[in-house]
């Protein structure tokens, strides 16, 4: 089962939704006791509009066998932006390793452009998990590439690496792209 999810952010500069109206001079604003106020009739959109890409493979409870690897195909909604491409993994509490390895195959058109071996610390040293969260559910992400084009990358292969056949507790794999 895979969740696919395609969405816009809009973030309006870190400040009231007021405030995105344009100031033409000082004399323009006041404030009065409850907010401020602008008296001007142009509206400025806000000035960045992250894309947002995530897809997620579930993770049967009986685990993800090391034969089986997770593909995913990046779907992009802007072709003239840049996207940075990360990989998320959620698990819940009782997952048995600290870490965990992969292997991600990383496909333009119909060849391998690259390969990284990608190792996520799950735990620090004394054992608490890293990552966010809430419960006994934690998801942590690992940067892939960053500054890439539209059509770039087709198809991402996530396979696992441990010394297992079998990993256990692992619930999602994903790939997120802004």
């Amino acid at each position: 089962m895979s969740h696919r999810k395609i969405s816009a952010v809009f973030l309006p500069l870190l400040a009231p939704i007021h405030l995105l109206r344009t100031i033409h001079n000082p004399d323009q604003y006041w404030q009065s006791s409850d907010r401020h106020h602008y008296n001007t009739s142009r509206v400025v959109r806000p000035r960045f509009l992250f894309l947002l890409y995530t897809e997620f493979r579930h993770i049967p409870a009986c685990g993800w066998l090391k034969e089986s690897p997770l593909h995913f195909t990046p779907s992009y909604a802007d072709s003239t932006h840049r996207y940075n491409i990360s990989l998320a993994v959620r698990h819940d509490s009782e997952f048995t390793f600290s870490n965990l390895s992969m292997t991600i195959d990383i496909f333009g058109n119909d060849s391998i452009i690259e390969r990284k071996r990608v190792n996520l610390n799950l735990a620090d040293s004394a054992g608490n998990w890293l990552g966010s969260g809430f419960g006994a559910l934690y998801q942590l992400q690992a940067p892939l590439r960053a500054g890439t084009r539209a059509g770039e990358v087709t198809k991402i292969v996530v396979w696992q690496s441990l010394d297992t056949d079998t990993l256990s507790h692992l619930t999602e794999v994903g790939i997120i792209l802004k």
